[in-house]
């Protein structure tokens, strides 16, 4: 779990129940045969709301819910005050959602980048730093620097 948020590996999440009587993988099923292409449903993250709303933002809709990434971001407050469902709220987080999408985020948190990942990116910011033709203590700290920006997980501080 993260911030709440429950995430769903491989065949984990298809005998989660959906709503109407029907499971995740009934889902998945009826969309492949209404749009007839082969759907795997990778992972999926259920996103408790507390009290709050989650918006949504759907890159290249194909039709509702359907596109090739999707983007869902919670609203709520810190002490778990209901939000009114107001359209100004609902716009706010669909444009959350929208920066999300685009920010293509590797990572939700500094804390799950992985070793690889952090020595591949260090390798391009010295390799860029390199190239100012600074001392390499001077490019050591410029490393430093950007590498606590590193990821650009979060389009939001």
């Amino acid at each position: 779990e993260r911030g709440g948020a429950h995430e769903f590996q491989l065949g984990e999440a298809h005998g989660l129940p959906l709503g109407a009587g029907r499971s995740v993988e009934e889902a998945v099923l009826d969309l492949a045969g209404s749009i007839r292409e082969n759907i795997k449903l990778r992972r999926a993250v259920c996103l408790p709301s507390h009290g709050g709303l989650v918006g949504t933002y759907v890159h290249n809709a194909q039709g509702t819910g359907i596109g090739s990434i999707i983007g869902a971001v919670a609203l709520g407050t810190k002490d778990g005050t209901p939000l009114a469902e107001t359209a100004e709220l609902q716009a706010l987080a669909k444009q959350l959602a929208m920066h999300a999408v685009a920010a293509k985020p590797k990572f939700l948190l500094k804390e799950l980048v992985d070793a690889s990942s952090l020595d591949a990116e260090m390798d391009v910011l010295r390799a860029q730093a390199a190239s100012s033709g600074k001392p390499a203590n001077i490019i050591e700290k410029m490393v430093t620097g950007r590498l606590n920006k590193y990821p650009h997980a979060s389009p939001f501080p």
